[in-house]
C-alpha cells in the first residue's frame, strides 16, 4: 500500500464530493442489458416481452443504467410478477439521487412514516416485534415492511435494516425539509424503548444505547450508566471485553 494514495469509493453523487477537486474523478461504467438478464435469473423472473420489447430492456431504459436502481426494479417485479408491466410504468424516472423513487415509495404507505425513521435511526438490524414494540403501530408494520422490501435488507436471523444510504439520506432530508426534530422523531422512540429494558441483561441496549445518547448530545445519560462498577458489572455478567471498550 502506499500512504500517498486515497481512494474513494462512492455509490451516488455527492454534493461534498466537489470539495475534493485534487481527486481524479473515475465514472464507474453503466450497467449493460447482459447486466439485467443475469439480474432478472437470479431473481427467477423470464425476460417476457412487453409490447414488443423485452423486459431486460425495458428496465434497463428505466434505471438508465443504474445499478441500484435496476435492483429495486427487478426486486419490486419479483415480489408481484403478475404486475410487471403497472410496476414498470409505475416507476417514476430515475433521477441520480433517487429522490423521485423514495419519495413514490413512501407515497404507497398507508400508514406513518415511523417504520422508516426507525429503521433509519440503527446502522443495525431489527426484528419486526421490535418495531412493533418501538412505533406502537401494530399490524401496520409488516404492510410498511412489505411496501419498503425492495429498499431493505433482511435476514432471518436478525430482521430487517436499510439497504442503502441514499434511502438514509432522503429521510433526514425530508424531516430537515419540514423542520420537524431529528432527535424526536428518529432517535428518541429507540432511546426510551431501550430504556424499558436492563441495560447490564439486554444485549442490544447494552451494544447500542450508549451510542444512541451520544447521537442526541445526551451525554448527562452516559456519565450516569458509566459509573465506577461499569467495567466490574460488564465482566461480572460475561460480556465481551470488546463490546465493554465499546461502551467506553
Amino acid at each position: 500500500t502506499n500512504p500517498n494514495v486515497s481512494i474513494l469509493v462512492l455509490s451516488q453523487p455527492i454534493k461534498q464530493l466537489s470539495i475534493l477537486s485534487s481527486f481524479e474523478k473515475i465514472e464507474l461504467v453503466s450497467i449493460d442489458e447482459f447486466y439485467v438478464v443475469q439480474s432478472l435469473k437470479k431473481q427467477g423472473i423470464k425476460n417476457i416481452r412487453i409490447s414488443n420489447e423485452s423486459l431486460s430492456n425495458l428496465v434497463l431504459k428505466k434505471s438508465k443504467g443504474n445499478a441500484l436502481y435496476c435492483k429495486y426494479i427487478i426486486d419490486s417485479i419479483s415480489k408481484k410478477i403478475e404486475e410487471t408491466e403497472l410496476i414498470l410504468n409505475n416507476f417514476p424516472a430515475y433521477d441520480s439521487n433517487l429522490e423521485s423513487y423514495y419519495t413514490y415509495l413512501l407515497s404507497t404507505l398507508r400508514e406513518d412514516e415511523d417504520v422508516c425513521f426507525i429503521l433509519c435511526g440503527v446502522d443495525y438490524s431489527l426484528s419486526k416485534q421490535e418495531m412493533e414494540e418501538i412505533t406502537g403501530i401494530g399490524d401496520f408494520v409488516t404492510e410498511t415492511l412489505q411496501s419498503l422490501s425492495p429498499v431493505l435488507r433482511f435476514s432471518q436471523n436478525f430482521g430487517y435494516s436499510i439497504y442503502h444510504e441514499s434511502f438514509k439520506r432522503f429521510l433526514i432530508a425530508r424531516l430537515k425539509s419540514k423542520n420537524l426534530n431529528i432527535n424526536k422523531k428518529v432517535y428518541n422512540p429507540i432511546i426510551e424503548w431501550y430504556e424499558e429494558k436492563d441495560f447490564f441483561e439486554d444485549n442490544k441496549a447494552y451494544n447500542h444505547l450508549l451510542k444512541l445518547y451520544f447521537e442526541v448530545n445526551d451525554y448527562k445519560s452516559i456519565l450516569k450508566t458509566i459509573d465506577f462498577e461499569f467495567i466490574s458489572k460488564g465482566l461480572f455478567l460475561g460480556k465481551p471485553l470488546k463490546y465493554i471498550s465499546n461502551n467506553i
